[in-house]
């Protein structure tokens, strides 16, 4: 019955001796698992970022209005003037 004991109080000292093994490396495990959730909130968060930008550039168009946001390309004056003497027939022909 002594030898029964002596075996129990053995397996119970190297249950307890693993245990805390198990209990050290949990500890490590969930300070891993924090650091890459808050990692991949940062990722996420900064993909986020570039998909809204590419997103507005694509939808909005990458323009640059600078001082003037009313700019025209062409002139109101050259828009209303017209040369009755050029017609398309001579543009056909001086192009051509």
């Amino acid at each position: 019955m002594e030898a029964i004991l002596t075996e129990v109080k053995t397996d119970v000292k190297w249950i307890k001796d693993n245990l805390r093994g198990l209990d050290v490396r949990q500890s490590e495990l969930t300070k891993q698992v924090s650091w890459l959730r808050g990692m991949g909130s940062l990722v996420g968060i900064i993909l986020g970022s570039v998909l809204a930008l590419v997103s507005s550039i694509v939808f909005t168009g990458c323009s640059y209005e600078g001082l003037d946001s009313n700019d025209t390309i062409v002139d109101p004056k050259e828009e209303k003037t017209e040369d009755p003497s050029f017609n398309a027939t001579d543009w056909v022909l001086y192009k051509g």
